[in-house]
C-alpha cells in the first residue's frame, strides 16, 4: 500500500508484505540531490529544518504516534523493518549507526533502480499496470533503442578509424544480454 494517509496530515510512503514469508515493512523515501542524508538533520537559520537527518525520520515517519497507530492497525503488533530510501549519504558510516541507533535501514534508490531494470530487461514486469513498473519497462525499452544507436555510430567511428590505422583487426558489433559490445 502506498501513500497511506494518517491522522495530523501525516503520510507513509509504503507498507508491504512479502508473500513468500510475510515479512512486513515500512519504507520512507527521501531521494534529495541537495542534501545528503546524515545522522542529524540540520537546519535553515529561521529553524525550518531540511528533512535531511535519520533522526528527523524517526522521529516524525516512523515513530510518530499517528504513524504507529495506522502501522499497527494494518501489521497488528508483528515485527516490521523500517527503511529509508535516500539518493546519498553524506558519510557511509550513517548506514551502520542508523541500524544500531535507530532500527533503520539505509537503502539506495539508484541501486533499487538497477536491480528494477534487471528485473525488467528479464520481462518480469511485461505489460505491468503498475504505473512505476510500466514506467521503468518503457525506460529501459526506449535505453535499449538509444544504447543500440550510440553503439552503431560509435562502431562506424571506430571502424572507419581502423580501417585506415589498423586494416589487419577488423570490428566486429555484437548484440548480447548485457549490451552492445564491440569486438576487434
Amino acid at each position: 500500500m502506498a501513500n497511506i494517509k494518517c491522522k495530523g496530515n501525516k503520510e507513509i510512503d509504503l507498507l508491504a508484505v512479502k508473500l513468500q514469508d510475510g515479512e512486513k515493512f515500512h519504507v520512507e523515501s527521501r531521494v534529495s540531490t541537495a542534501f545528503k542524508l546524515r545522522l542529524k538533520a540540520t537546519y535553515t537559520k529561521s529553524g525550518k529544518c531540511h528533512k535531511n537527518g535519520v533522526d528527523y525520520f524517526q522521529e516524525k515517519k516512523f515513530e510518530h504516534s499517528y504513524i504507529k497507530e495506522k502501522v499497527q492497525r494494518l501489521f497488528g503488533k508483528e515485527d516490521y523493518t523500517k527503511i529509508l530510501v535516500v539518493w546519498d549519504v553524506l558519510d557511509y558510516n550513517i548506514i551502520k549507526q542508523a541500524k544500531e541507533q535507530y532500527d533503520i535501514e539505509i537503502w539506495f534508490i539508484d541501486i533499487l533502480i538497477s536491480q528494477l531494470q534487471m528485473l525488467s530487461d528479464m520481462g518480469l514486469f511485461k505489460g505491468s499496470r503498475d504505473d512505476v513498473l510500466r514506467t521503468l519497462e518503457l525506460i529501459t525499452a526506449k535505453y535499449k533503442v538509444v544504447n543500440k544507436r550510440l553503439a552503431s555510430e560509435k562502431f562506424k567511428i571506430m571502424k572507419e578509424f581502423y580501417s585506415k590505422h589498423h586494416p589487419k583487426y577488423p570490428l566486429a558489433l555484437y548484440y548480447t544480454k548485457k549490451g552492445v559490445e564491440i569486438a576487434v
